[in-house]
């Protein structure tokens, strides 16, 4: 009997704070396939963006193939429902970025990822987080890098 005295208040606990982590939102990785066009007006290094449309995207992405399997791609009609949000570092390192949670709490969508950068001081790299998420009611976006609050933009309609 005193394991279940326990055991309640602890399980009540968790119950408590994970009722505050935030509702888990689908999402699919676009990257693989895009190139940061040279003439893309990005608004700052890093760049952080929401993109409603298939024409504000291609403003900012092209498109390179390379050998293997047919990769994902960013069309038309996936707009119809989704958003696509990205994160655009610039400079000597090449990133890698592994997306962990997309959450929702509070009317803000919550995207934690690691972000991992191999510096090559002879060479420059543009490299993008490229995510689609649903269309929902999202007053920001929030950006988590390695644990950290990098940036919190507006999603205006």
């Amino acid at each position: 009997m005193p394991l279940l005295r326990i055991t309640a208040p602890l399980i009540l606990l968790l119950l408590v704070a994970t009722s505050h982590a935030g509702e888990k939102v689908a999402y699919e990785i676009y990257a693989k396939s895009y190139f940061v066009k040279n003439n893309a007006p990005l608004p700052g290094n890093p760049a952080f963006l929401v993109l409603h449309d298939k024409k504000s995207y291609d403003q900012i992405f092209g498109i390179g193939f390379v050998m293997g399997g047919k990769p994902k791609l960013v069309t038309e009609s996936l707009f119809q429902k989704n958003l696509v949000i990205t994160a655009i570092k610039s400079g000597n390192a090449l990133w890698k970025y592994d997306v962990e949670k997309v959450s929702i709490e509070k009317q803000q969508l919550i995207i934690v990822y690691k972000a991992v950068g191999k510096e090559s001081p002879s060479a420059k790299f543009t490299v993008p987080l490229i995510v689609s998420v649903p269309r929902g009611d999202y007053a920001d976006i929030v950006f988590i890098e390695n644990d950290k609050e990098v940036s919190k933009i507006p999603v205006k309609k």
